[in-house]
Order: C-alpha cells, then sequence, then structure tokens
C-alpha cells in the first residue's frame, strides 16, 4: 500500500511538470525594419494574431519570445490613417527556432518572412526596439 502511494505521487508530480514544460515551449521571431527613405519618418505598428506588440522606427529591429505553433503577422503604418486590409502572413513558430521578418514598404506595406543569412547583416545594421509599445 505504501508503494503505491510513492508511486501514485511520483506520477502526479511529473504529470504536472510535463504540462508546466508543455507550455513554456516557445521560440523567436526577429522583425526588421529597414525601408530606406521612404516613410522613413513614419512609426509603423506590429500585429502579432491582431494584437499590437510594436510601433518601430526605420533602421531598427525587435525580438519577441513567442509560444510555439500557428500565428499571423502584419504591419501598418502610423500616422494617417490607412483604410487598405493588410493580410496578414501565416507562419509556424516551432520551440527553439527563430523566424525572421522584413517590413517591406514598395507599392504595399507588407511583411515577408526571410532566411537568417539574409536577417543576420540587417540585423546588425539596425538599432534594437527593447521599449516597444512605449511604456516607460
Amino acid at each position: 500500500m505504501k508503494n503505491f502511494r510513492i508511486i501514485a505521487s511520483i506520477l502526479f508530480m511529473l504529470c504536472i511538470a510535463g504540462t508546466t514544460l508543455a507550455q513554456d515551449k516557445t521560440g523567436k521571431i526577429y522583425v526588421i525594419r529597414r525601408t530606406g527613405i521612404n516613410g522613413s519618418a513614419v512609426n509603423f505598428r506590429l500585429y502579432l494574431d491582431g494584437e499590437l506588440i510594436c510601433k518601430m522606427k526605420n533602421k531598427s529591429y525587435s525580438m519577441h519570445d513567442i509560444t510555439a505553433g500557428e500565428h499571423t503577422i502584419s504591419v501598418v503604418a502610423g500616422g494617417l490613417p490607412d483604410n487598405r486590409n493588410k493580410i496578414p502572413v501565416k507562419f509556424t513558430v516551432i520551440s527553439g527556432k527563430s523566424n525572421y521578418f522584413m517590413i517591406n514598404s514598395g507599392n504595399e506595406l507588407s511583411c515577408m518572412e526571410i532566411t537568417q543569412s539574409a536577417a543576420e547583416p540587417m540585423i546588425a545594421r539596425s538599432v534594437q526596439v527593447t521599449d516597444c509599445l512605449g511604456a516607460k
């Protein structure tokens, strides 16, 4: 009987530890804004799954830890309202891995996924945004 209680207690603790570890699975996303002179005076607003996560100036990047799984990312220009619908980019975050995105402001403002090798030189020439929402 005593052995049963010990084994039951151990199994219970393992179940609790397993659910805690499952909730802690995160990955990173890096978002880089290097849009040149086009729109450089305007802050861009970055949305993850429809929720504002960062306001970015030109020549900057932000890094975010997010849960593993399916997500969407989109960007809109600050300042004057823009009624055009922005199409979010769907992507998958894998635990312990990083995803890289670049804000593109050509004819249409968008966010596109890029490779790590393309992102690293741009990150090196950019300033990290650590206070994304301006809460000081």
